[in-house]
């Protein structure tokens, strides 16, 4: 596919949810017409983190928290530099959950929510329990487990959120918005996957 061809999708997608390019399709876009970039991975917000995927950072990182509604990332706190390794990432993603918890209209209609962004989310929170389990069981993969654990458990306050999510997009009312109907594809994997998370949690 031409660079012209993908950036064009990637403008006629912001458009399509009546919005900005984002930081990240920004980024895209440009890496499209050849302009030298740093390395960047974009991952789901809630996206389930296995070993694999920590042991395989290269530190040190930046995180900055992906949404519409938070246009000054750094006045919102939801930037974080120079993490030096998995402490660091998770204590970041707790600080980065709060931020998004502030910002998001997790209480409006239907039509201004993405359903697959928030159902990643409840999927997310729904792998606390299971990462835990895991860093028991493989207890020499990672460092301070004491901290770890503690930052997970500070996670765990957020999962009644993700039940909340999953309600609210089961409803016909819910599924009858553009937002829904528009991504209905990826939307419908999202929830199943959200109904029966033991078929994708395997960590």
């Amino acid at each position: 596919m031409a660079p012209r061809t993908r950036a064009a999708g990637l403008i006629r997608g912001a458009r399509a949810e009546g919005r900005n390019l984002l930081e990240h399709e920004a980024l895209r876009l440009l890496e499209e017409y050849g302009f030298p970039l740093p390395r960047f991975e974009v991952l789901p917000f809630g996206k389930h983190l296995s070993p694999g995927d920590l042991s395989g950072l290269s530190y040190p990182l930046v995180v900055k928290a992906v949404s519409p509604q938070i246009v000054h990332k750094t006045e919102a706190g939801a930037v974080r530099l120079n993490i030096q390794g998995e402490e660091e990432l998770l204590e970041a993603i707790r600080q980065s959950m709060g931020v998004y918890i502030s910002h998001s209209e997790l209480k409006g209609p239907a039509s201004y929510r993405l359903a697959f962004r928030e159902l990643g989310l409840a999927l997310g929170l729904q792998a606390l329990e299971p990462l835990q389990r895991l860093l028991s069981q493989n207890t020499s993969t990672f460092g301070d487990l004491d901290s770890i654990d503690a930052l997970l458990n500070d996670l765990m306050r957020y999962k009644p959120i993700g039940g909340e999510i999953v309600r609210f997009w089961r409803t016909e009312r819910a599924q009858a918005a553009d937002t829904w109907t528009s991504h209905e594809d990826i939307n419908a994997v999202m929830l199943a996957a959200c109904l029966i998370p033991e078929g994708y949690l395997r960590v």
